[in-house]
């Protein structure tokens, strides 16, 4: 149907209802055939849509969200849909389905289009996060910065300046729950014309991909748990009792990420770091729309393998996270079906690591690439149709060797396209970026 159609169709699926004594509730608008209705005092009725015209709401909002850049990026789709009710309620009852013109849909979306400008601001946000308890200085991921909490007040100064101040209790709330949860990091990223909960969430998944990059620069043993507070909670302090007719035990242990990591090897892993960092920033930059893509399939494939893979680190189960970093290699080369996953993880074995099939996968396993391929796809397999126990499988050896595999993969592939999109016939495809790193040779590259 087209925009006109299904505005039409909104229209003539409008629903008055009278209001008498007593009072109304979900029941009776769903017996008058009303999914999503308002109150008018001033008609005393209840004006609303049946299910036929939240239908065409529904179609006629998606529809403008996909054909309008501005509008999908300033808010999600449920967002859209309740704006598109409340303009087709202020401004659209009084007239016929029938009698809708084009004139009136140019109206729905010159209102909508302003609804979309009001969200044109520019947002800081901050998240607390576990990295390390010690303070080893601030540094970035792109557009994300990282610093102590003890830095807070200085920071605070800074944010003043730019942006607006805010009394101590606007942040006390933020900061006693970092403090609880035993963070000691800070993590802030400017987010800019989204509607403020699109901005929130832009931000979340923004720093939870900065923290992967992150973890693929430092210990793996020491990196695994970093999280954002208000995410996948870790408890820094575990503490255990034991009953038995023995008697009481009691243990505790200080689980606390970056626990081990001193302040001057933090830095120097940072600095060393620093160009695959640098990459990082420049896909979370393309994330949150900083710069326009020359390959954004490609970005957004990195992007989205990274989140699995930061998500697989976490996991204390090891076939879930042998599960979630399978998506995220298959997510990485857009795999579309478990043949082409296969094959896939293949060449990009064989492209990155400069591995065939028959060689073996690690220099101290005498599993060879072929049957590393088949172990991944078949464990992830069973694991989600049931025919491998979640809970009771052995994985441990799987889930180290695959997250070995995936975080050199996304190390590797963030630094390829670097390159690859200074080839003035890059195009934006998985199985083309492959093709020009074989030919290139990449696993002789200097990855450093």
């Amino acid at each position: 149907m087209t925009h006109l159609e299904l505005f039409q169709q909104i229209i003539r699926n409008l629903r008055r209802i009278p209001l008498s004594p007593g009072s109304i509730g979900h029941s009776d608008l769903a017996r008058a055939g009303v999914a999503n209705g308002r109150f008018n005092l001033r008609t005393l009725e209840v004006i609303g849509l049946a299910p036929e015209g939240m239908r065409a709401v529904g179609e006629l909002a998606r529809s403008l969200q996909q054909n309008n850049a501005d509008l999908n990026r300033a808010s999600s789709l449920e967002k859209i849909v309740a704006a598109v009710i409340d303009i087709v309620l202020d401004d659209f009852t009084g007239i016929d389905g029938d009698a809708v013109t084009p004139d009136h849909l140019v109206q729905l979306k010159d209102r909508l289009a302003r609804w979309g400008a009001n969200h044109r601001v520019k947002r800081l946000h901050l998240a607390g996060c576990f990295i390390t308890p010690r303070d080893c200085g601030p540094f970035a991921v792109g557009p994300v910065q990282f610093f102590h909490l003890s830095q807070f007040e200085a920071r605070r100064k800074m944010w003043a300046s730019q942006y607006s101040d805010a009394p101590d209790l606007a942040y006390e709330s933020f900061l006693r729950e970092i403090g609880h949860s035993g963070g000691h990091y800070v993590a802030q990223v400017e987010v800019q014309d989204r509607e403020a909960a699109r901005s929130a969430d832009v931000a979340d998944l923004t720093v939870d991909m900065a923290l992967a990059g992150l973890q693929l620069v430092l210990p793996r043993k020491e990196s695994r748990h970093f999280a954002r507070v208000s995410g996948r909670r870790w408890s820094p302090q575990r503490n255990d009792i034991v009953i038995s007719k023995d008697g009481v035990q009691t243990a505790g242990q200080n689980r606390s990420p970056g626990l081990a990591l001193m302040a001057d090897h933090f830095q120097l892993a940072i600095t060393q770091g620093s160009r695959l960092l640098a990459s990082v920033g420049h896909r979370l930059d393309a994330f949150l729309g900083n710069r326009v893509s020359s390959l954004p399939q490609l970005e957004q494939a990195w992007c989205d393998a990274a989140y699995w893979m930061h998500e697989g680190f976490a996991e204390a189960i090891d076939t879930i996270s042998v599960a979630k970093l399978e998506t995220s290699l298959e997510v990485l080369m857009s795999a579309e079906s478990t043949s082409l996953s296969n094959a896939r993880l293949r060449h990009a074995l064989r492209v990155f690591n400069g591995l065939m099939p028959n060689q073996r996968i690690f220099s101290d396993s005498s599993q060879t690439v072929e049957d590393f391929v088949k172990e991944v796809a078949q464990t992830r397999s069973r694991v989600l149709h049931g025919t491998f126990s979640t809970l009771t499988r052995e994985a441990s050896e799987l889930a180290h060797a695959i997250s070995l595999v995936a975080g050199d993969h996304l190390f590797k592939f963030t630094l390829a396209l670097d390159r690859y999109a200074k080839q003035p016939d890059a195009q934006d495809d998985a199985g083309k970026l492959f093709s020009w790193l074989e030919y290139e040779h990449a696993w002789t590259w200097n990855w450093l």
